[in-house]
C-alpha cells in the first residue's frame, strides 16, 4: 500500500510564520524588502543632496581644524620673526630671521616685513623662536650687546653690592633706597629700574634719564641699597 502525501491546508501554507521563513512569495506575489540605504538609492535626488551636504560640512570642518589662526584675529600680514631663541643684546643676522605670515593682531606696532631693516640691529630684550621683531625694542645700530640691553634713550648705572643685596638676575625689577648720612632717614631714589647685568661686585641697572639724575644726586646723600620688586 503506497503512502498518501500529506497536503497542508491553504491557511497553513500562507500563515505568517511560513511566509517569514520563505519570503520569496506571499499570497502569490514576490516580497520586496528595502533597507534604509535601499530607499535612498531608490531616490537618487535625495541621496545626492545628502551626499553634497555631508561633503560641504566635512570640508568646512577640515578647513577650520587646519587653519592656524581664527579669522577674527585679522588678515595675515608678512613680518620678520626670529627663527630661534635669542638673548637680549644679540645682533640680528640673516640666519636668525625669516619672513612669516601672521595675523595683524599678533604684530607689534613697529614690526617690519623687510629683512634689510632688521639685520644689524641688536635686541633690547630676549625673543623666543617665532616671535615678531619689534623695532621699538631694538637699537638702531650694531652697538655693543651691553649697551643694547640698557636700551634706547635709557641710562645704565652700576651700584655696588652690599651684604644685604638680594640675589638678582637679569630682567629683575628693583627699587633703589638711600639711607641718608647723618639722620639715617630712608628715601626712595628710583623705582622700577631693570637689572641688566650682575657680577660678583656690582649690579648694572637700566633706567630713564630723569631717574639716573635723581639717583646720582642721592649718591651724595648716602649709600644706596637695592630692593627686589615682586611685580
Amino acid at each position: 500500500m503506497s503512502a498518501t502525501p500529506l497536503v497542508l491546508p491553504d491557511s497553513t501554507r500562507n500563515s505568517p510564520r511560513n511566509s517569514a521563513r520563505n519570503p520569496v512569495r506571499q499570497l502569490g506575489r514576490p516580497v520586496r524588502r528595502f533597507t534604509d540605504a535601499g530607499r535612498l538609492w531608490a531616490r537618487p535626488i535625495l541621496f545626492w543632496a545628502l551626499t553634497i551636504v555631508l561633503a560641504v560640512v566635512t570640508a568646512r570642518f577640515v578647513a577650520a581644524a587646519t587653519e592656524p589662526y581664527p579669522p577674527s584675529w585679522g588678515a595675515a600680514t608678512a613680518a620678520v620673526v626670529v627663527n630661534r631663541d635669542l638673548p637680549a643684546g644679540a645682533e640680528l643676522t640673516p640666519r636668525d630671521i625669516e619672513i612669516r605670515e601672521l595675523p595683524a593682531t599678533l604684530l607689534p606696532e613697529r614690526s617690519s616685513a623687510q629683512a634689510t631693516v632688521v639685520v644689524g640691529r641688536r635686541l633690547v630684550r630676549a625673543l623666543s623662536a617665532g616671535a615678531p621683531v619689534d623695532l621699538a625694542f631694538t637699537t638702531p645700530d650694531a652697538r655693543t650687546a651691553l649697551a643694547a640691553q640698557v636700551g634706547v634713550h635709557r641710562r645704565g648705572i652700576s651700584i655696588a653690592k652690599e651684604p644685604t643685596t638680594p640675589p638678582l638676575s637679569t630682567g629683575d625689577l628693583v627699587d633703589v633706597l638711600v639711607a641718608r648720612d647723618g639722620d639715617g632717614a630712608i628715601e626712595s631714589a628710583v623705582t622700577n629700574a631693570t637689572v641688566v647685568q650682575v657680577d660678583e661686585q656690582s649690579v648694572l641697572l637700566s633706567m630713564s634719564d630723569l631717574q639716573a639724575r635723581e639717583l646720582a644726586g642721592a649718591f651724595s646723600r648716602g649709600r644706596p641699597q637695592l630692593v627686589l620688586r615682586g611685580g
